[in-house]
């Protein structure tokens, strides 16, 4: 029974995503239909840029939205530097940040 289900769900899933949905009403509606197989307790469905990987868009759980303030504090307001100096230099990519060297970018 479960496997049926998860069957009729993810060809919901595939139907949602060729129905010309906008990209939020899309991610509303693919969280409910995964919700009914899946046991979530919160959920996180974002959008990013793909040139900095930064969130362009997010669908949140209310006590999600409400923690995030702190979570934009915490991952880009505040300085936070890894033990590791190489690391440091890197952008969100992993490609060295001014001042890299091709050494960097091999990862070695």
């Amino acid at each position: 029974m479960q496997q049926r289900r998860a069957e009729q769900v993810r060809r919901e899933l595939i139907r949602l995503c060729h129905a010309g949905l906008d990209s939020r009403t899309l991610r509303i509606e693919c969280m409910k239909q995964l919700r009914t197989v899946i046991p979530i307790d919160l959920s996180f469905f974002s959008t990013l840029d793909p040139a900095t990987l930064l969130f362009t868009g997010a669908v949140v759980d209310e006590i999600l939205q409400r923690a995030t303030p702190q979570f934009i504090e915490n991952e880009f307001l505040t300085a936070v530097w890894t033990e590791s100096p190489r690391a440091n230099r890197r952008d969100l990519r992993g490609s060295p940040a001014s001042g890299g060297s091709s050494t960097d970018r091999a990862g070695v």
